[in-house]
């Protein structure tokens, strides 16, 4: 927004980029100051003004005031490269369909911007982690910006579209919206209701996790109150000070309070008891006391404490064993840790550019080569066959991988919630469901269909030979054979079976008829026509083809000259308006070859429309379409 000295108010700047918006803050504004209808509509300016009356020009005054000011406040927002497309409009209308003509487009583009925001709007879905008010404010945009290219939206339709597109967890307030007349609701009351749905779901969430929370801070403090407290009473005699019946652990391992008076403190200058001969009346091992053996074993107990809770805090899986479940090449490892796809069985792959090469290294430091870089092929469970494309091949690799993260750079969406993983692709289509495995992994069984070479084989060599030489017959084939007039032939017997092939080259397709057993019994019963073309040279009408349609009762025969195959639909319609006057009878049926200038869905619904028979010729039979082609002869 821009301020000036002009006016007490702020002005909206105008870039490239916020037109839209500019436009409905510019109305409103042309609107305060009494200037939008002037910017609007515009003004005429008189031819001669000396004619007018004093009223009449005071009128006009008024009027180029308003419009010079409506002008000023439209300078007032552009910048230096804006103000140059308007810089020799005299009116303020002109400015402002220069600059709606120059961000917003010509009615051609508005249809074209349209349509794009109409492809939006029907692949509009909610993500997972968006709001509600998010997404209506997604929708909203979009339909605000189909609205001001002149598309007319209902309510109704936009509840529809926010309705269908939300994620499983609406479905039950949604299936309640939907008992109701959706005509009748706004949208305010749509997100109303989805609103107070989402703010209980969020609630019931955040009770759970604060729940989890007071059952883990629980679980520490009492294992850390269970591993204080001490054990007996009493006093313990130190070096030179006295010692109650708890110590603690923390500060004084080495010590340990047993009972009354049991308080070992070693002097700095004291030498250590050989406790090599000292048998423990616990675990009956030489080396210590019983009550030490004790403390390593709380210390132990602490330990394990610590890395208790480490285990419940740890919020990355980085390795798993999986000794349960049986591993074989059909399964693959859903691994956000990968970065590429990865195969070692060389069968699953159908293309493989053995010269990429290269090293992978894991999480040990440990490396293993790339051996090539290619394209598996899948099967699922519909039956239809699916591509896995840029798969390195590993041949070391025992566990095949899928890459999320490169899965994601091909525009798939993610989603993992309650032990399932959610692969849906770039047009929100569900792709896999997955489960998480007992051993917390993400395993996807996909059934590898290899590259196959296909033989053709003959079980009797006598046929095979009689193919090589052209469907020779038998008897020739056993001459050659046992004249030895070709090297190599065996000798052949017959296999005392017919040939299809050679049965069907040798029948003969029945001759036509050289007349027609029928013929039409009135004028206009049936018509038969043809186009001919390109022809050369080019008439003198620049005319490439010509269409014939003849009267199969009369033979009489009308010519049209076309430009193009695509006249021909407009040249029937003109023959039949023209035939039909002429002869006071109307076209029964229309005959023809299966050129796509009489099959068109134009072409088809006139027929329909007008009650005409279309019989098609057989397909390569030119023999039915003699007559057309006696009559094009002579042409």
């Amino acid at each position: 927004m821009t301020n000036n000295g002009m006016f007490p108010f702020q002005t909206p700047r105008l870039t490239k980029d916020n037109y839209e918006n500019w436009c409905l803050r510019m109305k409103a504004l042309l609107g305060a100051q009494d200037a939008w209808e002037i910017t609007h509509k515009g003004y005429e300016s008189p031819q001669n003004e000396a004619s007018l009356s004093r009223q009449e020009k005071e009128a006009l005054t008024k009027t180029r005031m308003k419009d010079q000011h409506a002008l000023t406040l439209i300078h007032q927002c552009l910048d230096d490269s804006m103000f140059a497309k308007v810089a020799n409009a005299n009116t303020a209308k002109e400015a402002w369909e220069i600059l709606q003509n120059s961000l917003q487009g010509v009615d051609k583009v508005k249809k074209v911007r349209l349509q794009v925001l109409r492809g939006e709007f029907e692949t509009l879905r909610i993500k997972e982690s968006e709001s509600i008010s998010d997404y209506y404010s997604r929708v909203m945009t979009i339909v605000n910006q189909m609205k001001r290219y002149g598309e007319i939206i209902e309510d109704v339709r936009v509840i529809e579209k926010i309705l269908r597109s939300l994620t499983p967890k609406f479905d039950y307030v949604v299936c309640v919206i939907e008992s109701k007349d959706l005509d009748s609701m706004t949208i305010e009351n749509v997100m109303g209701d989805l609103q107070a749905q989402e703010d209980k779901l969020n609630r019931r969430q955040e009770e759970s996790i604060e729940q989890a929370l007071k059952a883990k801070v629980f679980l520490k403090n009492s294992r850390e109150e269970k591993n204080q407290k001490g054990r007996g009473r009493g006093r313990g005699q130190g070096y030179g000070q006295r010692g109650c019946g708890r110590s603690d652990r923390e500060d004084r391992t080495s010590s340990r309070n047993r009972g009354r008076g049991r308080f070992n403190y070693h002097r700095p200058n004291e030498k250590k008891h050989d406790k090599s001969n000292i048998e423990c009346y616990n675990c009956q091992k030489f080396g210590h006391f019983s009550w030490e053996g004790q403390n390593e074993s709380r210390n132990e107990e602490r330990v394990n404490l610590i890395e208790d809770q480490q285990d419940i805090e740890e919020p990355t899986l980085l390795l798993a064993l999986k000794n349960e479940e049986k591993n074989d090449a059909s399964t693959w490892y859903l691994d956000n840790g990968a970065s590429n796809h990865m195969c070692g069985d060389k069968e699953a792959f159908v293309e493989l550019d053995e010269k990429v090469k290269g090293n992978v290294s894991f999480g040990d430091s440990s490396k293993v080569q790339i051996q090539g870089k290619g394209t598996i092929l899948i099967s699922l469970k519909d039956g239809s066959h699916s591509l896995i494309t840029e798969v390195y091949y590993v041949p070391k690799l025992r566990s095949n991988i899928l890459s999320l993260g490169q899965l994601l750079e091909k525009g798939y969406e993610i989603h993992m919630k309650d032990c399932c993983l959610w692969l849906r692709d770039q047009y929100g289509n569900l792709v896999a469901k997955v489960s998480l495995s007992k051993n917390r992994m993400f395993m996807l069984n996909l059934k590898t269909i290899g590259a196959k070479c296909l033989k053709a084989s003959v079980e009797n060599e006598a046929w095979c030979w009689q193919m090589r030489f052209g469907h020779l017959n038998f008897g020739a084939l056993k001459m050659l054979g046992e004249k030895e007039m070709v090297n190599g032939i065996p000798t052949i017997s017959h296999p005392n079976q017919l040939c299809e092939v050679c049965l069907l080259g040798k029948h003969a397709r029945s001759s036509f008829p050289k007349e027609a057993t029928s013929r039409a019994t009135e004028p206009l019963q049936l018509i038969h026509t043809d186009i001919c073309g390109p022809i050369k040279p080019l008439s003198f009408g620049k005319s490439r083809y010509f269409l014939l349609f003849i009267d199969d009762h009369s033979r009489k025969t009308w010519v049209y000259f076309l430009k193009q195959k695509s006249e021909a639909f407009v040249a029937f319609k003109n023959f039949k308006a023209l035939i039909e006057k002429e002869s006071g009878y109307e076209i029964k049926s229309l005959r023809y070859d299966r050129g796509g200038e009489f099959t068109s869905n134009e072409f088809n619904a006139f027929c329909e429309a007008n009650g005409i028979c279309r019989p098609l010729t057989v397909p390569r039979s030119p023999q039915q379409m003699a007559l057309q082609n006696e009559k094009i002869g002579p042409f």
